[in-house]
């Protein structure tokens, strides 16, 4: 019965990962305990919280923002769990293109290196480089950076 209903719960979890759009309901602390792989998912821990990553790239802005240690986890259930993780305010690449994440959930793209180097001097942010994945799967692009 319990294994029935663990695996219950595994399964929303991801359907809940699947379902939600860019634009975080939640955040997660600025300090972050560590990162484990769960029943093929990866999420990162802070305190009693965790959230999901939904792709490669959404991982590496995160895990390149906020470096913590990989931690050895074998149940979830005990965690509150606020969805997908929060995609931090960072600069990144991806294919031929640099693109400024704002921190909730959108992203720009930068259409020369001026506006790029504009951007740098007016954010305080992480510089991630180049990420694994195309952003647009998991935040939502608003257009050129201005």
């Amino acid at each position: 019965m319990k294994r029935y209903f663990l695996s219950s719960v595994i399964i929303g979890i991801i359907v809940v990962s699947a379902a939600q759009k860019p634009g975080f309901a939640e955040t997660m602390p600025e300090n972050i305990d560590g990162y484990f792989a769960y029943n093929g998912s990866v999420y990162a821990k802070a305190g009693g919280t965790i959230c999901a990553f939904s792709k490669p790239g959404h991982l590496d802005i995160f895990r390149r923002s906020r470096p913590a240690p990989d931690l050895n986890i074998t149940a979830i259930s005990t965690y509150k769990y606020i969805g997908l993780c929060p995609v931090p305010r960072a600069f990144f690449d991806f294919g031929n293109s640099g693109y400024f994440s704002f921190g909730n959930g959108s992203f720009c793209g930068f259409p020369n290196p001026q506006v790029q180097l504009e951007y740098r001097q007016r954010y305080n942010a992480h510089l991630v480089k180049r990420i694994s994945s195309d952003p647009k799967a998991f935040m939502k692009y608003t257009g050129r950076c201005s």
